[in-house]
């Protein structure tokens, strides 16, 4: 390891930091670079009912909790034009004005600022012929004007739409004055979830694949084989701690979820004369999700490999995970219901559309028959899409990052924002 002193990087998150992400957001790998490695915590914050999840992190991790701005400010205090500070968080549009404090902080400091972008999946798609035309401001006023009995009240309507569109534009403003752009972002194909303000002609952009997309160099590079299998990924349903976080509770519960997958379980091992296992969601843990599999075998921390062997891959809602089905050509069949969140529907139906694979409806009397074809063309258009683009370094996510923190130039493969 080749030492770098003075260097750091501080880890700026809206989440607790638990095992997975430290190895997700590739710790170990900086301080294998010989950089130094800070967390900082801003769950309070954004987050505050994180606190109760009773997440642990890693005890190798230097964490410090932010519990006021008073706090941050200090640990802002402390930066220099030697640190870079990687925010998970923040960026989004609908997040700017309430982290507008923190992020005026942060931008007046010496530090180098840089994000991720990785992890993108296909746009939900709502039902409905209309769907694309019935959200956000402009979709209120389509409604109104849909609504002959509404149009007494469609001027007053639109003078609403177009004063929340002024403060918006005001706020952007605003913020721009006192918040700049960021140094560096580091993407898988595409760069989104950061509103614009944060980029400009001035920011890099060094795309390079997924956070996933490090666990198939890894398969690839151990030339292991384990045994195939018919696989079934969980991404914990109702059980999920982002529900708490980010709906307070979920449309259905927990035992009326599970029957309904349980049910299309069995049916799927009757016709397939063989048992399914179950691939654990990362955030869940031994002894947990047991009991709403009905005993099946469940394995923790083996998605990507237990994906990369199968002989056919069911899942029930939208996820990365999907992503590693198509760069190892695997079939892949999407099980839905409509008693599951609107939202899981719609994002089931985005990957359906991308990638040509069925939607085998759960609510039915009898389930409806399914094939196991692959579309290897729409797969690879996924993965060039989604996953990582052509000639993009083969190398792990982290390391990538690792070198252009330390030699502080601009790689080939660095492009300017579009």
């Amino acid at each position: 390891m080749t030492k770098t002193p003075g260097l750091k990087v501080i880890y700026l998150v809206i989440y607790p930091l638990d095992v997975r992400d430290a190895k997700r957001f590739g710790l170990t790998e900086l301080q294998d670079a010989g950089l130094q490695v800070e967390v900082w915590d801003l769950s309070h914050f954004v987050h505050p009912a994180a606190s109760g999840l009773g997440i642990e992190s890693p005890n190798w991790v230097n964490i410090t909790v932010c519990s006021s701005v008073e706090h941050f400010s200090n640990l802002c205090s402390t930066l220099t034009a030697e640190h870079t500070v990687i925010l998970f968080g923040l960026l989004r549009r609908e997040q700017l004005w309430q982290a507008r404090k923190l992020l005026r902080l942060i931008s007046a400091t010496p530090a180098r600022l840089g994000s991720i972008s990785s992890g993108q999946t296909p746009p939900p798609i709502l039902p409905g012929r209309c769907a694309p035309l019935v959200s956000g401001r402009i979709g209120r006023v389509f409604r109104l004007l849909s609504h002959p009995r509404k149009w007494k009240k469609t001027p007053l309507h639109l003078a609403s739409v177009m004063l929340l569109q002024l403060i918006a534009v005001q706020r952007r403003m605003h913020l721009r004055s006192s918040i700049r752009p960021l140094d560096h972002i580091w993407a898988s194909t595409m760069v989104s979830g950061i509103g614009s303000i944060f980029a400009n002609e001035s920011t890099k952009v060094t795309y390079i694949h997924t956070l996933d997309y490090d666990q198939v160099l890894a398969i690839r590079k151990s030339g292991r084989q384990p045994l195939s299998r018919v696989v079934f990924i969980d991404s914990m349903g109702p059980l999920h701690p982002d529900y708490l976080l980010l709906f307070g509770e979920s449309v259905i519960s927990a035992q009326t979820y599970s029957e309904i997958i349980c049910r299309g379980l069995d049916e799927i091992e009757r016709r397939l004369g063989t048992q399914v296992v179950v691939a654990a969601h990362p955030r869940s843990a031994p002894g947990v999700m047991e009991a709403w599999y009905g005993g099946r075998t469940l394995f923790f921390g083996k998605t990507a490999e237990l994906v990369a062997y199968a002989t056919a891959i069911f899942v029930a809602e939208c996820s990365t995970a999907i992503g590693l089905a198509t760069v190892f050509q695997r079939p892949l069949v999407i099980l839905s219901s409509a008693k599951f969140d609107s939202f899981i529907q719609d994002g089931n139906r985005a990957f359906s559309r991308e990638l040509s694979t069925p939607i085998i409806d759960l609510d039915a009397p009898d389930l409806p028959p399914f094939n196991l074809n692959v579309n290897e063309e729409a797969y690879a258009q996924y993965v060039e899409k989604y996953i990582k683009r052509p000639g993009t370094p083969e190398e792990p996510f982290w390391s990538v990052v690792a070198s252009e923190i330390v030699s502080g130039a601009q790689p080939p493969d660095v492009q300017m924002l579009d």
